[in-house]
């Protein structure tokens, strides 16, 4: 019987170091994550910051149309590049239209002068408080924003604060119960703010109604005395305006300096004819008196 002899050794080995040579190139190398990037600190750039401004007013009051003038400074705190100003003064009457206007671009000037006469080139009226804004706007985008309010002067040194309409409930002295009674408080509160600048004068409410029958007729006398059944237009007004003094007081204006008074249908400002605009004569004028 013929012997078959084992192959050597050494060709074995050969033969393993080749497919384990060839099995290392055939298989994919090991993905190495790179090392994080190192995190940036995040630079925010500052807010533009609103304009320091402030204004200031004289003579006040002064005589509007009459030779007198007004002096308005306007300070913008140093450093601060403006792009626009405005001085805006309202209409006493329709405080949403505007009665005068000074504006410009760039540096606002150290002082402007007004002689007090409106675009139509009717002067502001006498005894009346006309309220207006003074705006800055920087080059950077913020706007500061500086309510005033300009006095024309009146020889019985009356002034009349013309302020947003209290509103009432039907036949009632209560601003409260109505869909504007946060609108009642915000103008009450204005108004002790307001009336806080004006030291060495009084303030004196006074409550007016609609009446809603011809004038001159026994109609409108029973209309403003009242019946048995229906409350007259004069107690109204002057419980409304005695309501709002004490709101006033709760707001922190001394009482000392307060005084209210009703005058009913008296002194309308709408015609009876224009029922349009019967709501006008629904109102409380505050008038400061020195």
């Amino acid at each position: 019987m013929r012997k078959i002899s084992a192959p050597p050794l050494c060709a074995a080995i050969v033969l393993i170091a080749f497919f384990a040579f060839a099995g290392c190139q055939t298989m994919p190398p090991e993905s190495v994550e790179p090392p994080p990037a190192a995190a940036q600190p995040v630079v925010e750039e500052p807010e533009p910051l609103v304009p320091v401004v402030e204004v200031a007013l004289w003579p006040q009051p002064f005589a509007a149309g009459m030779g007198e003038e007004l002096f308005i400074e306007i300070s913008v705190e140093a450093g601060t590049p403006v792009a626009v100003w405005s001085v805006r003064v309202m209409d006493v009457d329709y405080p949403s239209e505007l009665f005068y206007e000074i504006s410009g671009v760039g540096e606002v000037p150290g002082l402007l002068v007004w002689d007090g006469i409106g675009f139509s080139g009717v002067a502001m009226r006498q005894g009346a408080v006309y309220p207006g804004v003074v705006t800055v706007t920087s080059v950077y985008g913020p706007t500061a924003t500086v309510e005033i309010y300009v006095l024309a002067s009146d020889p019985a040194l009356t002034l009349v604060m013309i302020v947003p309409p209290i509103f009432f409930g039907p036949d009632s002295d209560s601003f409260w119960g109505v869909a504007e009674a946060d609108e009642n408080e915000a103008t009450l509160a204005r108004i002790a703010e307001i009336f806080a600048r004006f030291e060495g004068y009084s303030l004196r409410i006074e409550g007016h109604a609609n009446p809603t029958t011809p004038p001159g007729t026994p109609e409108r006398e029973e209309e403003e005395i009242g019946t048995e059944s229906v409350l007259g237009l004069q107690p109204l007004s002057d419980w409304r305006a005695q309501a709002v003094l004490e709101r006033l007081v709760e707001l922190g204006v001394e009482r000392e300096r307060l005084s209210a008074a009703g005058m009913g249908g008296s002194r309308v400002v709408a015609d009876f004819r224009d029922v349009g605009n019967w709501w006008r004569n629904r109102r409380v004028e505050f008038i400061l008196v020195r």
